[in-house]
């Protein structure tokens, strides 16, 4: 059965996805890559399930804690990068 496409063209944008590690987020971040995004996969504490995820669509893993702003910011400019 052939893949779904995204009927929207989001080829050349970002998402930066917390929690994309596991669950929901996981889920998130593997759907947004199909519909075109870059994704940036961000962890707090799991980056071997982060780095796995990443790798199915050539993402990035960045570690970020949302309760700091300090982390976000840094978190934010490696995923521009």
């Amino acid at each position: 059965m052939p893949e779904k496409t995204s009927p929207y063209r989001l080829e050349r944008k970002l998402a930066f996805v917390t929690g994309g590690s596991r669950g929901i987020g996981k889920g998130i971040a593997i759907a947004l890559s199909k519909a075109g995004l870059d994704v940036a996969v961000g962890y707090q504490n799991n980056q071997a399930s982060a780095l796995e995820i990443a790798g199915k669509f050539g993402g990035h893993a960045i570690c970020v804690d949302i309760a700091r702003r300090s982390s976000i910011r840094k978190a934010i400019s490696e995923s521009e990068k």
